[in-house]
């Protein structure tokens, strides 16, 4: 990314990785899960945030900052999405945190 990432536009690179790893995960969707999704109007608003902010917009950013930064800094960054998760779950779902 850093050496080749100039040349393409971050929103195009996003939508290809999309686009395929939502066909990929459709596919295994159908396969091996059992379908239970109820439609909502919560289970939209969530569906539409995961699509956009926590997919589209996040992978957008991460090739921004490929490359543009120093990729051993931007990728130690990437650890911490983990963190955020179990935080963000304790402090929005009162998901309990154990060790």
């Amino acid at each position: 990314m850093k050496n080749l990432g100039h040349t393409f536009d971050t929103w195009v690179m996003t939508a290809y990785q999309m686009r395929c790893g939502g066909i990929l995960l459709l596919i295994g969707s159908f396969l091996f899960e059992l379908p239970f999704f109820k439609i909502t109007q919560a289970s939209i608003i969530i569906l539409s945030w995961l699509a956009i902010m926590a997919s589209i917009v996040q992978f957008s950013v991460w090739y921004f900052l490929l490359q543009k930064g120093d990729p051993a800094k931007t990728s130690a960054f990437l650890f911490l999405a983990r963190f955020f998760g179990v935080l963000s779950g304790y402090l929005l779902l009162d998901e309990p945190v154990h060790w």
